[in-house]
């Protein structure tokens, strides 16, 4: 019996839509298949931002792109998901990915496909990171630096503070992996896989340098741009999580697992689809013990205490 990409691949090959992009995304190897050459290089330009080093031992996710004729005005589509399933609708698209077949599949309007920037984030990145984080790469809300290969996480709900602090270790000249959530790879081996983006913040901490409103888990925040670029391009090998808190001075301190798992608290929305998968990640991150993280009024306070203790945090650290 063929697999699902087995089987979407011969579809692909047997369509007409034979201008091909490949990128990478998460290390995962996208082949997309498109009916013309303009739709192709639109496509290319939307993927332009996706970077990282591939995983070779990674399966392909496989996107048709197929033109319609009927003109509409841009908007957000609506995301449904159910199961191993999700649909785009909405003026201008008409979306769905199958995750067991790694496959999507894509009807978009001349606007959409004239549009690389609203190409990439309304369709491209929702079907592909669905597809992958169905297949191996498990979502931690969770912000990240890359210390030698060893991933320091930093998480807590919403407003503990994982933003400031990436953006802070940004301007400290550190790899940031993400400043939202990060990807965990458990097969063959234990990766941490970041998402290259801006870094968004409330209003509050954004400062003078604030890029454009944008609504991140409900919240308005705005957007700001990583120090030089700087970013993690290769995936962490091993990783420490440390759960933040707030005080009047930066410290750091090692706590159980059962106090780590306690203290992040309910999955939010989003990522209670995946609890079994994110829960098994959990465990296995904190297998060691982890890191209780206060905050105090200077997010550069907490990186240099970091940075300063990385030797400690190695030590408790999960690996290969």
């Amino acid at each position: 019996m063929r697999s699902g990409a087995e089987s979407s691949a011969q579809m692909i090959a047997a369509s007409r839509l034979v201008h091909r992009v490949e990128a990478v995304l998460l290390g995962m190897p996208v082949r997309i298949a498109c009916a013309g050459a303009a739709s192709a290089a639109s496509v290319r330009k939307a993927c332009g931002t996706w970077d990282g080093a591939p995983d070779r031992a990674a399966a392909p996710l496989l996107i048709e792109v197929r033109e319609s004729a009927r003109s509409a005005m841009l908007e957000s589509p609506r995301i449904e998901v159910a199961g191993g399933r999700m649909t785009l609708s909405g003026r201008g698209v008409a979306a769905a990915a199958d995750a067991a077949g790694r496959r999507a599949v894509c009807t978009l309007s001349p606007e959409l496909l004239g549009s690389p920037g609203a190409l990439r984030a309304d369709v491209l990145e929702p079907l592909c990171l669905f597809l992958a984080t169905r297949n191996g790469r498990v979502p931690i809300h969770a912000s990240g630096v890359e210390l030698d290969a060893l991933a320091v996480l930093f998480s807590g709900p919403s407003g503990a503070g994982k933003s400031s602090l990436a953006l802070a270790a940004s301007r400290a000249g550190m790899a940031v992996i993400s400043e939202d959530t990060v990807y965990v790879q458990q097969e063959p081996h234990l990766a941490i896989w970041g998402w290259r983006g801006p870094i968004h913040l409330l209003a509050k901490d954004a400062g003078t340098s604030a890029g454009p409103p944008r609504l991140r888990n409900g919240r308005v925040k705005f957007a700001i741009e990583p120090y030089q670029g700087r970013a993690a391009r290769e995936p962490a090998t091993s990783a420490t999580l440390c759960l933040l808190q707030h005080g009047e001075r930066a410290s750091l301190a090692p706590i159980s697992q059962e106090r780590a798992l306690a203290g992040l608290g309910a999955l939010e929305p989003g990522f209670d689809l995946l609890r079994s998968e994110i829960e098994a990640v959990l465990a296995r991150l904190t297998a060691n013990g982890a890191w209780l993280l206060t905050l105090s009024g200077s997010p550069e306070e907490a990186v240099a205490l970091v940075r300063k203790e990385a030797e400690a945090l190695r030590g408790r650290a999960t690996g290969r």
